[in-house]
């Protein structure tokens, strides 16, 4: 087995080490205790991505006195440098949960965020691939929750989109859609099974009492007769 970690894979964009390493039974969801690289530059080790201001300032190229982000999933360390087949290659992994989070402080407090949400910050501030953000946010296990608060977000902040930003944007806009919509036939198909299963235990019933009945008839029709054989 090679003798680097999966998370450290991830860090290199090492596909075929990565799914190596998955086939050997490493733990996708693994959190990681080292500082994580950003936008996949070992000179980047160190910043504070649990900071969001100061993470804002070095994409664009300023100094800042930082420390490592820690508590990273591998999913998210693929996709703060930005690997995109390592993030493809994960999450074709049945065990990947794509809704795991860390805390991230920001100016205001501090907030949930998952791959997809850093996915969309690096997007915004550095430009990233938005192929990354299109493969998290159609993942199957994408919680609609997530694209929510991202769109939500956006919004509330009164965030202006240059082109390419909307594109983005709409990426997720669509996936919630869609989310929501087979939520709802999700539902539909759940009331119409409970409603079979219901149906059948009321016909189950039906057929039990008019069982008894007959079973009832006939021996009223035994004692009748044992009787009249008597007289």
């Amino acid at each position: 087995m090679s003798v680097f970690k999966l998370r450290e894979l991830c860090e290199r964009g090492d596909v075929a080490g990565v799914e190596a390493a998955l086939a050997k039974g490493e733990d996708p969801n693994t959190r990681g205790t080292e500082a994580a690289l950003l936008f996949g530059d070992p000179c980047t080790r160190g910043v504070d991505l649990g900071n969001i201001d100061q993470t804002e300032a070095l994409a664009r190229g300023e100094k800042t006195n930082a420390r490592g982000l820690e508590n990273v999933t591998p999913l998210m360390v693929a996709t703060l440098g930005g690997h995109v087949g390592v993030v493809e290659a994960l999450l074709l992994h049945p065990r990947t949960r794509v809704n795991d989070f860390i805390s991230v402080a920001d100016s205001d407090g501090s907030e949930n965020m998952t791959a997809l949400d850093l996915a969309f910050f690096l997007f915004k501030v550095n430009n990233h691939d938005f192929k990354i953000v299109r493969l998290l946010a159609n993942h199957p296990d994408m919680g609609p929750a997530v694209l929510g608060h991202i769109l939500a977000k956006s919004i509330r902040d009164g965030d202006k989109f240059s082109k390419s930003e909307a594109i983005v944007f709409g990426i997720i806009q669509k996936a919630l859609t869609r989310k929501r919509k087979e939520n709802v036939e999700k539902e539909r198909k759940r009331l119409e099974e409970e409603k079979r299963k219901t149906e059948e235990e009321v016909e189950r019933e039906k057929l039990d009492r008019q069982k008894q009945e007959k079973i009832c008839k006939v021996g009223k029709g035994k004692g009748r007769n044992a009787g009249g054989e008597k007289t």
